[in-house]
């Protein structure tokens, strides 16, 4: 039976990939790691929001706090 993952996991799956392409091809890959972090939040709510802003992100760190922002977001959402 698939469970799917929960916008956390989903979060956190994308922060460890996109830390792990980074450190393999250093900072040069935060263009590259954007359009996989917006793959990744497809289907969140709020996602249209958070992919803007991670478009327009110029370090890993700031694309991690919005993705912690996102995440934050799911579980605050969920426990209405």
């Amino acid at each position: 039976l698939y469970i799917p993952p929960t916008p956390a996991q989903k979060i956190e799956a994308a922060l460890a990939h996109t830390k792990s392409v980074i450190a393999e091809k250093g900072p040069a890959a935060v263009s590259e790691a954007k359009g996989q972090l917006a793959w990744y939040v497809k289907g969140i709510r709020g996602a249209a929001e958070a992919r803007d802003k991670i478009h327009s992100a110029s370090s890993f760190e700031e694309m991690e706090n919005i993705m912690l922002a996102l995440a934050r977001l799911s579980i605050s959402e969920k426990a209405i």
